[in-house]
This record gives structure tokens, sequence and C-alpha cells, in this order.
């Protein structure tokens, strides 16, 4: 199943055991190497972690966990603790090319649910490209992911380098 990362953010996470409330998706924890999703932070009563691994299933308006036990702390999630270190979030991150040209900004991200990975960036143009229409970007055109910015594979005449990119409508 498809997601967006936009309709992740404030999602319920419920225990499968006994239906009771864990916490809510605060934010994403995103392994730019890999560019996959490791894990949500939660907001709830107290400060916590979910793994993506521990996810039974998502729904249309939650997630489904086996219980509560399995939310935890940063300091018990080592890889989760390196990429929230890292600070790399995909939502936000100027879309460029290899040359550095500009091409807007990532406003949302499309992640698969069996294996966390992104697989489509949604880019806005930059506000005075006013006939520019939003951008639907493969991952497989993305060249990498930087603190800052996220590199994407272009051609030298500036089109996108192999199919072209979907256009949002």
């Amino acid at each position: 199943m498809l997601k967006l990362l936009s309709d992740l953010a404030g999602q319920p996470v419920v225990s499968e055991r006994d239906g009771a409330p864990v916490g809510r998706v605060r934010e994403v924890v995103f392994d730019a190497a890999k560019g996959k999703v490791l894990a949500y932070r939660l907001a709830g009563p107290r400060d916590a972690y979910l793994s993506t691994v521990d996810i039974r299933a998502y729904l249309d308006h939650g997630l489904v966990i086996a219980g509560a036990e399995v939310a935890a702390p940063l300091e018990d999630l080592p890889a989760v603790k390196r990429a929230t270190e890292a600070g790399i979030r995909p939502i936000g991150l100027r879309a460029v090319t290899g040359k550095g040209k500009r091409i807007g900004t990532v406003d949302d991200a499309t992640v698969e649910t069996e294996g966390h990975f992104l697989t489509k960036l949604h880019i806005k143009p930059r506000w005075w490209q006013l006939s520019a229409k939003d951008l639907i970007i493969p991952r497989a055109r993305v060249d990498r992911f930087e603190r800052d910015r996220v590199v994407l594979r272009y051609d030298n005449d500036g089109s996108p380098a192999g199919l072209e990119p979907e256009i949002a409508t």
C-alpha cells in the first residue's frame, strides 16, 4: 500500500492486543542513505519511537502495533538515533539538479508500507514559477539526500534524465 507522509502525521497508533491508544505519529525518522522511513516519533504520554518493523498494519486513519511495549525510547534504537541525529527530513528539502539548479521544494513523499521505502517525491515549483506544475519524481531519479537538499538526476540540458516526471493534477 502507498501512503503520503503528510497523511501519516497526527495519525493515532493503537495496540492490537487491547485496542488502547499508544500515541499519535508526531514525526518521521528517515534514513537518507537507504531512502527509507526507519521509525515514527510518537506524541503521547511518554516520548517514544516506533520502529517500522513493529507496525502490524496501516489503516486508513491510523497504525496498529502489537502492544504499547514496542514503542521504545530513542536510546534503545541505535539506528533510529543515528538517523535522528543526522536530522534529514524529506519534506521541505530543496530539490536541485546535479549542477545545483533549483527545481522546487519537496512538498510531500509517497512511502510504500511493506518495505517503508520512499517511492516518489512530490515537488512544488518555486513560487514565482506560476505556470509550472507540481512534479512527482520517482525515487529512481533521486541521486542523494543531503541535510538541506535532495539532488535529482537530470540531463545536461536541464530536462529530467530518463522518463519524464509525472505532472500532478
